[in-house]
């Protein structure tokens, strides 16, 4: 297979035939390695691309000075350069006398679906309890665990400039977990089973972003009778009505994690104290 006149980099260097998916291709680094499809020789990588990767997040922060359609495109140029050193550029080798482990297949999956997440909690307007940050800290440590664990399994021998990377990376694994978790499930729950409610709130601020990966209108409350802030997304034209020191209300599904809000009120509006679809 080729793009343009570029051949996919996905060929066993022994066999000829096509050795793994590129999607296993980018899990592979220069301390791993992956067996052939066709005829079973470890094969791994000689560089990693990783200068690529971080020229591939350039397109993503000017995007934050463009509109709409250059948005996309610019999105679209970020992940062709992540993306392109492996399906173009950099060819499998034998790595019969020299392989690391092999890294579990569930590992970059499982990433994915927390790091989609994350970009996804920008738009969910929930407001969680502490009790649920805490217990959501809680597991997303465990988890970190697990994940930085299968990565130092597969790097043979790291220096210390590899352990410093660790310990970096731990802290971005953390942090991942935690902003998905602590709004995802409890968002779920509120869906399913939550109660609706409203409550009286005060706009302290308003922001706004023209990031591709951000949404672009949101206010920071503080609920009447709490000292704690929040940080929601609203559509524009109702962020364009508020300002700072305006009373809103915030109509809610509630449940004992936290509550999603649903719509936001301008001023205070007759609803009951509680909305309970049980009997």
């Amino acid at each position: 297979m080729t793009v343009g006149r570029m051949k996919l980099q996905t060929n066993c260097p022994c066999c000829a035939q096509k050795a793994m998916p590129l999607w296993r291709k980018l899990t592979l680094s220069r301390h791993t390695s992956h067996p052939c499809q066709s005829c079973g020789v470890p094969l791994g990588v000689e560089q990693d691309g990783t200068l690529w990767f971080f020229f591939g997040w350039i397109p993503f922060f000017l995007s934050g000075l463009f509109s709409l359609p250059v948005k996309f495109l610019l999105g679209a140029v970020g992940i062709g350069l992540i993306m392109f050193p492996h399906a173009c550029l950099i060819p499998l080798v034998n790595k019969s006398e020299k392989s690391g482990r092999t890294p579990s297949g569930w590992l970059v999956p499982w990433l994915m679906v927390v790091l989609v997440g994350v970009f996804s909690t920008d738009w969910i307007n929930l407001l969680p309890t502490a009790g649920a940050k805490i217990v959501a800290a809680v597991v997303s440590v465990l988890l970190t665990v697990f994940v930085v664990r299968e990565f130092w399994r597969v790097t043979p021998e790291p220096d210390d400039k590899q352990k410093l990377g660790f310990v970096v990376g731990s802290v971005f694994v953390f942090g991942v977990h935690y902003f998905a978790l602590s709004i995802l499930p409890i968002s779920l729950l509120a869906v399913l089973a939550g109660d609706q409610m409203n409550f009286e709130a005060e706009i302290t601020g308003k922001n706004h972003s023209s990031r591709l990966t951000r949404c672009s209108n949101k206010i920071d409350i503080v609920k009447v009778g709490e000292m704690q802030k929040h940080e929601i997304c609203i559509p524009e034209d109702r962020w364009k009505q508020l300002k700072s020191g305006d009373r809103v209300t915030l109509i809610a599904l509630n449940t004992a994690y936290g509550s999603l809000v649903t719509a936001v009120e301008l001023g205070r509006i007759n609803l009951p104290e509680a909305q309970s679809g049980r009997p």
